[in-house]
């Protein structure tokens, strides 16, 4: 099945096609790939 944000419920079949959009919060396109990167270069960077 498949909801949308107004609560309607489709029921999707085999054959069907969709198409699909993810919202994964605020972030733009480019925060969400380059994280993992600033994120290795920032703990390699500390003294331990």
């Amino acid at each position: 099945t498949l909801e949308t944000k107004d609560g309607t419920v489709y029921r999707v079949k085999p054959g069907m096609s969709i198409t699909a959009e993810i919202n994964v919060g605020k972030r733009r396109v480019i925060e969400f790939f380059l994280f993992p990167i600033i994120r290795y270069l920032d703990e390699g960077l500390k003294v331990r």
